[in-house]
């Protein structure tokens, strides 16, 4: 069987990858570009560090930030912020 065969029979979610294409361009300029996480689009930000459910990237439960882990990446923002950017 070659890869093309298999690809065919992979049942893409339509509306995840939709989500995904456009949102992680947008996280990747916006993790370039905003040294502050109160300069992102508040929906882009929303989706990729609060956001409790049903995520763009992830679906898995456990992929997601406690609502601590949310406020702690706020404060420590300034550390955070050239890491994002250098991997963007």
């Amino acid at each position: 069987m070659k890869i093309q065969d298999i690809i065919s029979k992979i049942d893409i979610w339509q509306e995840w990858h939709d989500n995904y294409c456009h949102f992680v361009p947008l996280f990747i300029e916006s993790a370039k570009s905003c040294e502050n996480w109160k300069d992102w689009n508040k929906d882009l930000f929303h989706e990729f560090f609060e956001r409790g459910g049903d995520q763009c990237v992830s679906s898995l439960q456990q992929g997601y930030f406690t609502k601590e882990e949310q406020i702690k990446i706020k404060e420590d923002w300034s550390e955070l912020a050239p890491m994002l950017k250098a991997i963007a």
